[in-house]
Protein backbone atom coordinates (compact mmCIF):
# COMPACT_ATOMS: atom_id res chain seq x y z
CA UNK A 1 0.00 0.00 0.00
CA UNK A 2 3.03 2.32 0.94
CA UNK A 3 3.96 1.49 -2.60
CA UNK A 4 0.53 2.34 -4.45
CA UNK A 5 0.50 5.81 -2.35
CA UNK A 6 3.94 6.69 -3.39
CA UNK A 7 2.87 5.86 -7.20
CA UNK A 8 -0.34 8.08 -6.42
CA UNK A 9 1.71 11.14 -5.16
CA UNK A 10 4.29 10.71 -7.95
CA UNK A 11 1.34 10.54 -10.29
CA UNK A 12 -0.55 13.89 -9.16
CA UNK A 13 2.64 15.11 -8.84
CA UNK A 14 3.63 14.41 -12.81
CA UNK A 15 0.08 15.38 -13.20
CA UNK A 16 -0.20 18.99 -11.71
CA UNK A 17 3.54 19.72 -13.43
CA UNK A 18 1.07 19.18 -16.95
CA UNK A 19 -1.84 21.00 -15.77
CA UNK A 20 0.78 24.01 -15.00
CA UNK A 21 2.84 23.82 -18.07
CA UNK A 22 -0.41 23.45 -20.07
CA UNK A 23 -2.17 26.53 -18.18
CA UNK A 24 1.26 28.38 -19.26
CA UNK A 25 0.80 26.91 -22.83
CA UNK A 26 -2.45 28.43 -23.03
CA UNK A 27 -1.91 31.96 -21.63
CA UNK A 28 1.44 31.90 -23.83
CA UNK A 29 -1.06 30.67 -26.55
CA UNK A 30 -3.83 33.43 -25.63
CA UNK A 31 -0.69 36.03 -25.77
CA UNK A 32 -0.09 35.12 -29.01
CA UNK A 33 -3.67 35.15 -30.80
CA UNK A 34 -4.08 38.37 -29.38
CA UNK A 35 -0.63 39.89 -30.23
CA UNK A 36 -1.83 37.59 -33.60
CA UNK A 37 -5.27 39.60 -33.61
CA UNK A 38 -3.31 43.57 -33.01
CA UNK A 39 -0.96 42.06 -35.97
CA UNK A 40 -3.68 41.05 -38.27
CA UNK A 41 -5.70 44.18 -37.58
CA UNK A 42 -2.28 46.51 -38.52
CA UNK A 43 -1.86 44.73 -41.25
CA UNK A 44 -5.16 45.38 -42.34
CA UNK A 45 -4.79 49.07 -41.59
CA UNK A 46 -1.56 49.63 -43.26
CA UNK A 47 -2.91 47.79 -46.23
CA UNK A 48 -5.94 50.09 -46.41
CA UNK A 49 -3.31 53.27 -45.75
CA UNK A 50 -1.07 51.81 -49.08
CA UNK A 51 -4.19 51.53 -51.23
CA UNK A 52 -5.10 55.05 -50.16
CA UNK A 53 -1.30 56.07 -51.07
CA UNK A 54 -1.61 54.18 -54.15
CA UNK A 55 -4.65 56.15 -55.23
CA UNK A 56 -3.63 59.55 -54.15
CA UNK A 57 -0.49 58.93 -56.06
CA UNK A 58 -2.20 58.16 -59.26
CA UNK A 59 -4.73 61.05 -58.85
CA UNK A 60 -1.79 63.17 -58.53
CA UNK A 61 -0.14 62.05 -61.03
CA UNK A 62 -3.20 62.20 -63.23
CA UNK A 63 -3.70 65.67 -62.19
CA UNK A 64 0.61 66.41 -62.79
CA UNK A 65 -0.16 65.26 -66.14
CA UNK A 66 -3.35 66.89 -67.00
CA UNK A 67 -2.02 70.51 -65.69
CA UNK A 68 1.23 69.76 -68.37
CA UNK A 69 -0.98 69.24 -71.32
CA UNK A 70 -2.71 72.17 -70.83
CA UNK A 71 0.12 74.12 -70.01
CA UNK A 72 1.50 72.85 -73.41
CA UNK A 73 -1.53 73.92 -74.95
CA UNK A 74 -1.75 77.25 -73.31
CA UNK A 75 1.79 77.77 -74.27
CA UNK A 76 1.76 77.58 -78.04
CA UNK A 77 -1.41 79.36 -78.19
CA UNK A 78 0.89 81.80 -76.25
CA UNK A 79 3.46 81.85 -79.34
CA UNK A 80 0.40 81.60 -81.53
CA UNK A 81 -0.89 84.74 -80.07
CA UNK A 82 2.84 86.87 -79.99
CA UNK A 83 3.17 86.07 -83.88
CA UNK A 84 -0.02 87.42 -84.89
CA UNK A 85 0.39 90.29 -82.69
CA UNK A 86 3.89 90.89 -84.60
CA UNK A 87 1.74 90.43 -87.81
CA UNK A 88 -0.83 92.85 -86.85
CA UNK A 89 2.06 95.30 -85.56
CA UNK A 90 3.71 94.57 -88.94
CA UNK A 91 0.24 95.16 -91.08
CA UNK A 92 0.01 98.59 -88.90
CA UNK A 93 3.43 99.76 -90.08
CA UNK A 94 2.62 99.21 -93.75
CA UNK A 95 -0.35 101.10 -93.64
CA UNK A 96 0.89 104.02 -91.48
CA UNK A 97 3.37 104.05 -94.18
CA UNK A 98 0.83 103.69 -97.24
CA UNK A 99 -1.67 106.71 -95.84
CA UNK A 100 1.33 108.63 -94.90
CA UNK A 101 2.39 108.53 -98.91
CA UNK A 102 -1.32 109.00 -99.81
CA UNK A 103 -1.18 112.09 -97.47
CA UNK A 104 2.22 113.80 -99.47
CA UNK A 105 0.36 112.40 -102.47
CA UNK A 106 -2.63 114.41 -101.76
CA UNK A 107 -1.15 117.79 -100.46
CA UNK A 108 1.26 117.47 -103.74
CA UNK A 109 -2.08 117.45 -105.80
CA UNK A 110 -3.62 120.17 -103.49
CA UNK A 111 -0.62 122.12 -103.76
CA UNK A 112 0.11 122.04 -107.73
CA UNK A 113 -2.39 123.66 -110.23
CA UNK A 114 -4.78 120.27 -110.54
CA UNK A 115 -8.09 120.65 -111.54
CA UNK A 116 -11.43 119.19 -109.04
CA UNK A 117 -11.70 116.30 -111.05
CA UNK A 118 -7.93 115.11 -110.86
CA UNK A 119 -8.32 115.21 -107.15
CA UNK A 120 -11.88 113.32 -106.84
CA UNK A 121 -10.12 110.78 -108.99
CA UNK A 122 -7.52 110.35 -106.74
CA UNK A 123 -9.47 109.75 -103.70
CA UNK A 124 -11.04 107.42 -105.47
CA UNK A 125 -8.03 105.77 -106.73
CA UNK A 126 -7.37 106.16 -102.86
CA UNK A 127 -10.22 104.60 -101.58
CA UNK A 128 -10.11 101.75 -104.10
CA UNK A 129 -6.65 100.82 -103.02
CA UNK A 130 -7.57 100.87 -99.32
CA UNK A 131 -10.64 98.65 -99.75
CA UNK A 132 -8.33 96.33 -101.83
CA UNK A 133 -5.84 96.57 -98.55
CA UNK A 134 -8.46 96.32 -96.19
CA UNK A 135 -9.52 93.01 -97.90
CA UNK A 136 -6.07 92.13 -98.10
CA UNK A 137 -4.97 92.06 -94.67
CA UNK A 138 -8.49 90.77 -93.40
CA UNK A 139 -7.68 87.38 -95.88
CA UNK A 140 -4.39 87.73 -93.66
CA UNK A 141 -6.14 88.03 -90.63
CA UNK A 142 -8.40 84.76 -91.49
CA UNK A 143 -5.29 82.93 -92.06
CA UNK A 144 -3.89 83.01 -89.15
CA UNK A 145 -7.25 82.21 -86.78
Amino acid sequence: KDETTRSEAIFQKARNDIKCRLEEQQKELNCLKADKEKYKKRLEKEIQLRKEAEKDYEDLRKKTDETNVAADKLQRKVKLMEIQLAQLEDIRDQERVYWQKKVDHIQNLEQGDTHRADLEQALKEIHAEYEQLAKRNKEDMDKYK
